[in-house]
């Protein structure tokens, strides 16, 4: 969606001269289009002109909460926690008043992603239960599996995979009575993640399979390549390296498809276990250069970093000591310059292990 300032403004005063409630509603439409597209200056400007219409007219409560979310979902989006969690919070307090309880509920869920983002744990499982309590109480189901599926994230983040599952199962069941199929997709994918984290290597397949089948019905590549990835790691680590080769190769090309360089390192990286683990050492190489270069490309220090040292491993596999020797070098400068002691011990054992 293309925009200028000036016709935002415009449109603005348009709709809202015509019919205020109907022009705080094509307003907020055109928030959510502007923030989903990542045209932050764009939102800016429209949180700018409805505050100054807010300064010489009344919009009453229900329109300044409208306005007080969308600024804390801008706010999340540059990064600003605090300022986001407060625009929330102000909502949440002004919500309360007006005795919406259905409002207070989504508030809350999305305080919750705020404070998840954030990486406050502790925070986003308070606003999840809370909003999972109204869901509950109003009987509003897909609230309620959509809240229990961020919550069980916040648990398996958190370490509790037992909690974790039991939300993730709990909101399938809810999700496949109401045809939410993207959701659930979703939902058995972080299932798989947990039991894959909990060993259950057959249970986490088929909870895997599902998801791609349903994204595969949704043509989501994005998440078809995520579920691909997934498949990869749990061969891997479930010692079945020609399998995970396999989904490896499908998820490089379905990043590459998508144009998606931060995914395809990630890919190329786990490439290069499985075929080092079938023996392979020429192609795992060229994978850990292929996507050293991304990281290079993408400003990735750390992950430069990993994979230079992952290509010290290859090369003693393979037994190149000149080109050992130079990513030793350059693996050693890089771990200096971002102060990572551990790295450098690292580096060391491995340049004793040439000797």
């Amino acid at each position: 969606m293309t925009t200028n300032s000036d016709y935002l403004v415009e449109f603005l005063y348009q709709r809202l001269d015509q019919d205020l409630e109907d022009g705080l509603q094509a307003w907020s439409t055109l928030f959510d289009q502007l923030l989903e597209g990542r045209q932050l200056s764009d939102c800016q400007q429209l949180l700018r002109e409805v505050k100054r219409l807010g300064a010489t007219q009344e919009l009453g409560s229900t329109a300044l909460i409208l306005v007080r979310a969308a600024e804390g979902m801008l706010e999340a989006l540059l990064g600003h926690w605090d300022r986001a969690v407060a625009c929330y919070q102000q909502a949440i307090e002004a919500i309360r008043q007006l005795g919406d309880s259905s409002s207070e509920a989504w508030l809350l869920s999305n305080l919750g992603n705020i404070c998840y983002l954030a990486g406050r744990l502790p925070a986003a499982r308070d606003s999840y239960h809370q909003a999972l309590e109204i869901y509950r109480e109003l009987g509003h189901e897909r609230g309620e599996a959509l809240t229990l599926s961020n919550l069980g994230s916040v648990y398996r983040d958190s370490g509790d995979l037992h909690e974790a599952r039991a939300c993730y199962e709990r909101a399938l069941d809810l999700l496949r009575q109401g045809g939410q199929r993207d959701v659930e997709a979703v939902t058995l994918t972080n299932l798989g993640s947990v039991l894959q984290l909990q060993q259950e290597w057959s249970e986490a397949e088929t909870a895997y399979h599902k998801a791609l089948n349903l994204f595969t019905e949704l043509s989501d590549l994005n998440r078809q390549a995520q579920v691909m990835g997934n498949l990869g790691t749990l061969y891997l680590d479930g010692g079945r390296p020609e399998e995970a080769l396999t989904c490896l190769l499908q998820d490089l090309q379905l990043t590459q498809q998508l144009d998606d360089h931060v995914s395809q390192a990630q890919t190329l990286n786990n490439l290069a276990i499985a075929y080092r683990r079938l023996g392979h050492l020429d192609e795992a190489c060229q994978c850990y250069e292929n996507s050293l270069a991304l990281k290079r490309e993408l400003g990735d220090r750390r992950g430069e970093l990993t994979t230079l040292i992952n290509l010290c491993y290859v090369d003693r596999e393979r037994s190149d000591l000149p080109m050992a020797r130079r990513h030793l070098e350059e693996s050693r400068a890089l771990a200096q310059e971002l102060g990572d002691s551990e790295r450098l011990a690292q580096i060391e054992r491995l340049e004793a292990s040439f000797l």
